[in-house]
């Protein structure tokens, strides 16, 4: 995919998410979740991240697995767990109280809610957002998922969090 092709792909999501896909309004902290997996997917944080050196392949059915095992619990930024001034001075999205995540299929016991899915072949990390995950989702956006080589950092922070007896 080329710079252009990235670059009108983003705008593409980026609209879809800010207009609401349709006329669907989505809410404000499903919008959030959205975009602390957006930041998460950029190749600059995905090689400081401890995924880049659990699933050295990054492929997205990888990272969809990887989304759910302690290792990505200690990496994400929840609500709480940073002072909102610092994560506002960083520019840095909290994962927002009362959003869950599922994989592959909508859990309808966890109410409001993104689904991870992947498509490998196009390097795709496939994000349904549910209001309600009884009905249809709000919408579906697209993340390009790149392989990467992990830093030193990324490697030695694995290791430690694996010895401690971290799954992945």
């Amino acid at each position: 995919m080329s710079v252009t092709q990235y670059a009108c792909l983003l705008l593409f999501v980026c609209c879809m998410i800010l207009s609401g896909c349709g006329g669907k309004e989505i809410p404000t902290d499903l919008k959030q979740a959205v975009e602390v997996l957006d930041r998460f997917t950029l190749p600059i944080n995905l090689q400081n991240s401890m995924f880049a050196v659990a699933y050295p392949d990054c492929q997205p059915s990888e990272f969809v697995r990887y989304m759910f095992s302690d290792l990505a619990a200690a990496e994400l930024p929840y609500s709480g767990d940073i002072p909102q001034e610092e994560a506002d001075a960083m520019r840095m999205p909290l994962w927002p109280p009362g959003v869950a995540m599922a994989a592959l299929t909508p859990d309808t016991s966890k109410g409001r809610q993104l689904v991870l899915k992947h498509n490998d072949a196009k390097g795709l990390l496939i994000i349904d957002v549910y209001d309600d995950p009884s009905k249809e989702p709000l919408a579906t956006v697209e993340f390009l998922i790149k392989k990467v080589v992990p830093t030193e950092m990324a490697r030695l922070t694995f290791e430690n969090n694996v010895q401690m007896g971290a799954r992945y």
